[in-house]
């Protein structure tokens, strides 16, 4: 079921599959929430699938008042607080996992366990962000292409 709530003046859009335990999957950088379906496939009806677009990716609109990765925590926490979840399983991906470390430090009661993947817990050396940064100027020429 496509959900969308009010974020910071900005729409934001996530899927919810399945019902039970919840676990929430937040993709990575330039990436949306279509990133699990192959994952999912045939576990839909397993746990309580909460499927993020993060802002500015997918159907979620671009939000300029995000302007670091502890606001995109924020966002995910917007998505908890309108589900009325207590406690969830958080897994990231990439860029997704270092929000997921984000929400945890400030929401770690309502975490039953967290997972990353192609993530980690240390700072982004030198190397990675300016291939990051490469990225996102190549998506500001050329688009998403989503």
């Amino acid at each position: 079921m496509q959900k969308s709530l009010l974020f910071r003046g900005e729409s934001l859009e996530y899927e919810i599959r399945g019902s039970g335990k919840p676990v929430m999957l937040v993709h990575g950088f330039t990436e949306d929430h279509r990133i699990w379906d192959p994952i999912l496939t045939g576990m839909e009806d397993k746990y309580k699938w909460i499927l993020p677009d993060l802002p500015g990716s997918g159907r979620s609109a671009f939000n300029k008042s995000l302007p670091q990765i502890k606001d995109f925590a924020e966002a995910l926490h917007a998505i908890v607080e309108n589900e009325n979840i207590s406690k969830m399983v958080l897994i990231g991906h990439s860029m997704g996992g270092y929000i997921s470390l984000a929400f945890t430090e400030k929401y770690q009661d309502k975490i039953a366990a967290l997972g990353l993947f192609h993530s980690s817990s240390y700072a982004d050396s030198a190397e990675k962000k300016e291939a990051r940064d490469k990225n996102i100027r190549f998506i500001q020429k050329n688009g998403a292409g989503l």
